[in-house]
């Protein structure tokens, strides 16, 4: 991810490879540098839903490593709300959490955690 100003762009991230278990998503694998420029405009968001696919992939269940910060609460929890809801939204039939597990690739805890 890049940003630009009228004379330069500029690289604003940060990643590092770590170890990880197969209960946590790929949320490092890329992360924006924490300035107050750079917030509030969706890469938070799109690496979420990156690592989230990743897991899908992978037919693994995923949640974020903790602990997280608030601003980083906030926008799992932003996350989850939408994915949830596009999930259950369409259906007429009931729904059970392994359900909403399955097609979004979080835990059964981070799913019982986005409906409550």
């Amino acid at each position: 991810m890049r940003t630009h100003n009228h004379a330069h762009a500029h690289i604003h991230t940060h990643t590092h490879t770590h170890t990880h278990t197969h209960t946590h998503s790929r949320t490092c694998t890329l992360t924006p540098t924490r300035t107050y420029v750079h917030q509030r405009k969706g890469y938070g968001k799109l690496l979420i839903e990156f690592s989230y696919e990743l897991s899908k992939i992978e037919e693994k269940l995923g949640s974020p490593e903790k602990p997280l910060s608030d601003l980083g609460l906030l926008s799992y929890r932003s996350y989850w709300s939408q994915a949830v809801l596009e999930v259950i939204v369409d259906r007429t039939d009931p729904i059970s959490i392994g359900d909403i597990s399955a097609a979004t690739a979080m835990t059964h805890e981070v799913g019982r955690a986005a409906l409550f």
